[in-house]
């Protein structure tokens, strides 16, 4: 039985916050090209694309507490398939974790059209880490931590906009508490591990 769900890094990264009340906002774009990519369970299995590269826009909260989110992200490219694409965040080290959704944000599975990247320092000095990620048609987990991340400022929305974006992000806060998801007050886990079958949360990472 192979590996599947993991974690990614990878990414460039652009940073431009603003306090708001008691939360930081952070909005950027990230560019990132990641190359050297190897199958975690089966090296001579070759990836389906390498190198890997892309960007992507991102507004997100600088919360206290670990979460995650299916929106927040837009203007998403790269050069392998992947659907909708969601992010995690760990204060400790700011650790932001940028991957599709085809299974909750931040996690991944081998054979699907997935990926999930992690840069360390987000806010204050943005660092690539590593990247996963999987293709249909290849049953494969791969990995590398041999990439680069670039930096670009985007500007801030306009305070209108950034009352709605905050009175959003209180509705998602409220919501994912009572579905037992996302700002959990609980100490994040500290390394990684393999679940069963083919998963591994991002946060394991972290």
């Amino acid at each position: 039985m192979r590996l599947g769900r993991l974690v990614v890094l990878a990414v460039l990264a652009t940073v431009v916050w603003s306090d708001h009340g008691n939360a930081t906002l952070v909005s950027g774009r990230y560019t990132f090209f990641v190359q050297g990519l190897t199958d975690i369970s089966e090296p001579t299995n070759p990836p389906p694309v390498d190198p890997v590269f892309g960007s992507f826009d991102i507004t997100y909260e600088v919360a206290p507490v670990w979460y995650s989110s299916e929106s927040g992200i837009t203007n998403f490219t790269s050069n392998f398939a992947v659907g909708s694409v969601g992010f995690c965040f760990e204060p400790n080290g700011e650790l932001l974790g940028v991957g599709g959704i085809y299974n909750s944000p931040c996690t991944i599975s081998g054979g699907s059209n997935d990926f999930a990247l992690i840069i360390k320092h987000s806010v204050s000095y943005p660092e690539f880490s590593h990247f996963w990620f999987g293709q249909e048609g290849n049953n494969g987990l791969f990995r590398s931590a041999t990439g680069w991340i670039t930096f670009e400022p985007l500007p801030m929305p306009e305070p209108g906009t950034m009352i709605l974006l905050s009175a959003g992000l209180l509705i998602l806060a409220s919501s994912l508490r009572r579905h037992g998801r996302g700002y959990n007050s609980s100490p994040p886990p500290t390394s990684l591990q393999i679940k069963s079958g083919k998963s591994a949360h991002i946060r394991r990472a972290f």
